[in-house]
């Protein structure tokens, strides 16, 4: 209808455009304002199916389009990320609807393989942009996840200045094969994190740590992190988390039930030395062979209960155990052993070892929280 109030209705079955004409033109229309804000360019090839676009022949800004998407070889450089977002394929349905809030662009993806520099990962779900606001309702299945970069692009993100970017709302499921922290490959990693324009609050339902299990919460409120955690641990095998632990080849038989929880309130350069919590470790049936760090810990013990000679060299001989519980306090990113007792297979039950006071596991150096700074 092309009569000064008429309409504008047009469609066909399938249309092929390259990423490089189709973003300048769409990222002009009133309803991507919010896409524009965040992505700087787009690559690759667009193949809709069944396309329409309605709305006042004389008033582009209200021309609303919906069309269902094939891409392929997309290259997104987004302003918020070193890397560009590149999808080599995946399927979404977008559309323009008015609401109270304006004109909203909705993106419906089905499953979508992207990767951010080495880091991959499968999407799914639902994004709604709309001029005040971003709406997540997503999944997230990735191979692996670093903490390190999740810590910088948030950092990165948070440091922008108002004005530059929306807020951005709804909720994440994470599903991880390794999520990264430090060191520290944990696997596998299951959680759904609710988006706020303050933060993120993440439900961990599951994270491997050291080969032990974690549930808990953290939340991200600016540079602030709040954490609780527990681990269920019961009957597991303690050579491997031992040696994960502590970094060493240590050679540990028996299993053990860990029983406790670890929490931390503070400034994200702040956690190693804010962690606190107490946990009681219960291990069975085992032997303690080729051990530093634990031939540390029995340099502090009191151990004229049960040798009359000498320690074994816990670097080429061993301790046999029948029973062992140790009660462990963190505070301020210190562990502590304020209790141990070993009851040995061949002593009699009453022989056991026992710290004269509470332990730093740091060595025989560490100094106890009853001890001063040590200068005279």
């Amino acid at each position: 209808d092309w009569s000064e109030g008429g309409d504008l209705d047009a469609a066909a079955e399938t249309a092929v455009i390259h990423g490089e004409d189709l973003f300048p033109a769409v990222a002009g229309w009133p309803g991507m304002n919010a896409v524009r804000e965040d992505i700087a360019g787009l690559r690759g090839t667009v193949t809709i199916s069944d396309p329409s676009l309605k709305g006042p022949l004389r008033d582009p800004r209200r021309w609303r389009l919906k069309a269902v998407a094939e891409v392929a070889d997309i290259v997104i450089a987004t302003t918020f990320l070193d890397d560009p977002i590149r999808i080599p394929a995946g399927r979404l349905a977008a559309a323009e609807v008015d609401s109270s809030e304006g004109s909203v662009t909705e993106w419906h993806i089905d499953a979508a393989r992207l990767s951010i520099g080495t880091d991959a990962a499968v999407v799914n779900g639902d994004i709604a942009f709309s001029p005040a606001e971003t709406r997540l309702d997503l999944n997230v299945v990735a191979e692996s996840l670093d903490w390190n970069e999740i810590e910088r692009i948030s950092a990165r993100m948070a440091a922008r200045r108002p004005g530059e970017s929306r807020p951005v709302r709804g909720r994440i499921g994470l599903q991880a094969e390794h999520f990264i922290i430090d060191r520290f490959s944990n696997t596998p990693f299951y959680a759904d994190a609710a988006i706020t324009p303050q933060g993120a609050n993440v439900l961990i339902e599951r994270a491997g740590f050291c080969g032990m299990t974690l549930i808990g919460r953290i939340s991200f409120d600016g540079p602030l992190v709040d954490a609780y955690l527990v681990p269920v641990v019961e009957g597991m095998a303690l050579d491997s988390v031992v040696s994960c632990l502590t970094a060493e080849k240590s050679k540990i038989t028996g299993n053990f039930n860990l029983n406790g929880a670890l929490q931390v309130n503070a400034r994200r350069e702040d956690l190693a030395k804010a962690l606190k919590g107490r946990f009681t470790v219960v291990s069975e049936d085992g032997s303690i062979l080729q051990s530093i760090f634990f031939a540390r810990l029995f340099s502090l013990l009191n151990l004229t209960e049960i040798y009359r000679g000498q320690l074994p060299d816990l670097r080429s001989q061993g301790l046999d155990y029948k029973r062992s519980v140790a009660e462990i306090e963190i505070k301020d990113g210190t562990v502590f052993v304020n209790d141990w007792s070993i009851e040995g297979r061949t002593h009699r039950p009453d022989h056991q070892l026992h710290p004269r006071r509470p332990l730093d596991p740091r060595g025989p150096a560490g100094r106890h929280p009853d001890q001063g700074d040590g200068r005279p």
